[in-house]
């Protein structure tokens, strides 16, 4: 297992292999999609999340993202920023607790900002990317996810992760509607 003390590191070893990652993704969690993709023999690029240590509240942390996704080449972004302040739910918390919700909306604001300026650059480079979000997700309505979704090339899916499998510990299915939204075939 390869380990980096920072993402400087990661970006000149992975510049140096000779075959660059399919995906990557970015608030991945504990990068589920890269392990199913692993398991499927895929080339899988880094988790940048903070659970694995890259924190993108800070501005060179995202500026490192962009400099890997692009000397990486990466085919597909894949984006499940944090949905808890733009989920449907969040009104109860913003009535409750308005001073931590505002300052935790504040930090998931800066990375949905910055997953808009991926899927834009990955337009730009005629790449892919993938959000994944709830449904009711506020999420669309931070710049510069407008445009975005008005753009042609742009679609959405809906459907319930049931659908994927999900279920409570007790086995009974999750029904979450949740949007994918990525850039149309070519």
């Amino acid at each position: 297992m390869l380990f980096f003390t920072n993402v400087h590191e990661l970006i000149s070893y992975q510049t140096s292999l000779a075959q660059q990652p399919e995906v990557c993704e970015i608030a991945g969690g504990t990068a589920r999609t890269s392990r199913i993709l692993l398991g499927r023999r895929q080339k899988v690029g880094r988790n940048f999340d903070l659970a694995c240590g890259i924190d993108l509240l800070i501005p060179q942390e995202r500026a490192a993202f962009m400099r890997y996704r692009s000397r990486s080449r990466v085919r597909v972004v894949i984006m499940s920023p944090p949905c808890s302040r733009f989920g449907e739910w969040s009104f109860l918390n913003r009535t409750l607790y308005p001073n931590s919700w505002e300052d935790r909306r504040g930090d998931d604001e800066v990375i949905a900002r910055f997953c808009g300026d991926v899927a834009i650059a990955q337009y730009q480079d005629n790449r892919d990317w993938l959000l994944e979000q709830p449904v009711a997700s506020e999420l669309k309505q931070i710049e510069p996810w407008p445009k975005i979704m008005k753009d042609s090339r742009t679609v959405q899916v809906v459907f319930d992760q049931c659908q994927c499998g999900a279920k409570t510990a007790e086995g009974q299915n999750i029904k979450k509607p949740t949007r994918v939204t990525a850039p149309r075939s070519r």
